[in-house]
């Protein structure tokens, strides 16, 4: 399984042929982005668009659409699962939205809209017990009840945070645009320490 722009192929392991394919294009989307979630018989994989992104389920073996989700201009970051439930972070309106939905209809659960600044949403959230944790370009690292949507906690970084956020045993750690790695309290969110890093923290998971 792989995307290419805005192409998604499955192929057959062995022999490299060519099961299916879905081109984005006809939905009015760019590409595919973000890591795959192979759940059960369905695979799960966010689009983005100028015109429009969607999250989608496809069947694994026939590469039919179980249910697509319109997602604005759509979802660029790791889709997320606990139990019957899938995560994703979509730019919707010029907003910043973490969405909640259904694993096997599309249903949206929950969402949660905070501001968005001009920043990429490649920041993929991350899942500890029951618990989503995301950084967003507000510059405040939020702590979700992953059932309900309801905020735990917020930390204010004081500038966009722009890696993903990454767990550790209690600690969460998060890099912001002003260069500063933060180390957090995972169940209170406190600032534990943090680091200048003379420069600007990269897109990709910190370890």
């Amino acid at each position: 399984m792989g995307s290419c722009s805005g192409m998604l192929y499955c192929l057959e392991r062995k022999t490299g042929a060519v099961k299916w394919t879905y081109d984005v294009t006809q939905d009015g989307g760019n590409n595919f982005h973000g890591s795959m979630l192979v759940a059960g018989e369905s695979i799960i994989i966010g689009s983005d668009g100028v015109k429009a992104g969607h999250i989608y389920a496809f069947d694994l073996a026939t590469g039919a659409v179980r249910w697509k989700y319109p997602a604005g201009n759509g979802v660029s970051t790791a889709i997320l699962r606990l139990g019957a439930q899938i995560f994703g972070v979509a730019k919707i309106d010029d907003e910043e939205n973490v969405l909640c939905l259904d694993l096997n209809t599309g249903r949206e659960i929950w969402k949660v809209t905070l501001p968005l600044s001009r920043h990429v949403l490649n920041k993929s959230p991350v899942l500890v017990e029951n618990v989503l944790y995301y950084g967003a370009s507000d510059g405040k690292l939020y702590a979700f009840a992953a059932q309900s949507g309801k905020i735990l906690w917020t930390k204010n970084l004081g500038a966009p945070i722009i890696t993903p956020v990454a767990a550790d045993g209690e600690f969460l750690y998060a890099g912001t645009e002003s260069g500063i790695l933060y180390r957090l309290n995972r169940a209170r969110g406190e600032i534990e320490s943090q680091f200048d890093l003379n420069g600007r923290p990269y897109h990709r998971r910190l370890f």
